[in-house]
This record gives structure tokens, sequence and C-alpha cells, in this order.
């Protein structure tokens, strides 16, 4: 089953949404237009719908880059500040 992941841009950032298909950590990491990676985290996450709130540092396009349970995903945002 592929990994579901998107992100909903809101005003100042994006809501990063996935589901989650098993307990454990997810690793979640943020890279702003020129490649530069603006946030990384590690979570330990219980399985299911999931949202991780995320502020952008300035306007512009962003990659969210999610990994979890041995499988990647990507959604990319814009964020206005």
């Amino acid at each position: 089953m592929p990994l579901s992941f998107r992100a909903l841009t809101c005003r100042g950032g994006a809501d990063l949404c996935f589901d989650n298909p098993a307990a454990g950590q997810v690793r979640l990491r943020v890279f702003d237009g020129a490649g530069r990676l603006i946030r990384a985290d590690c979570l330990t996450l219980a399985a299911g719908r999931q949202t991780v709130d995320f502020l952008a540092p300035a306007s512009g396009v962003y990659i969210a880059v999610l990994e979890a349970a041995g499988k990647t995903a990507s959604a990319r945002f814009a964020a206005v500040r």
C-alpha cells in the first residue's frame, strides 16, 4: 500500500497530513525551493491519520518528505507569510 501524504496550505505554512500505516518512527524533512533543509523531525506516532503543523520561515515553495514503515512519500506546497 502506498504512503498517503499531502500538504494543506494554510496562512504562513501547511498542515502535513498522512496515514501512518503502522505505529512507530516517522521521519519528516522539509526543504525550501533551493533544496536547503528547513526542518527535520523523527517522531514516534500511532498508526492512523496524523497531522503535523509546519510554520514556514518565509513565503515560498517547500517540499516535505515523509518516511514511515519503510516507504517514502513527498508533497510540494507554497506558503505565504
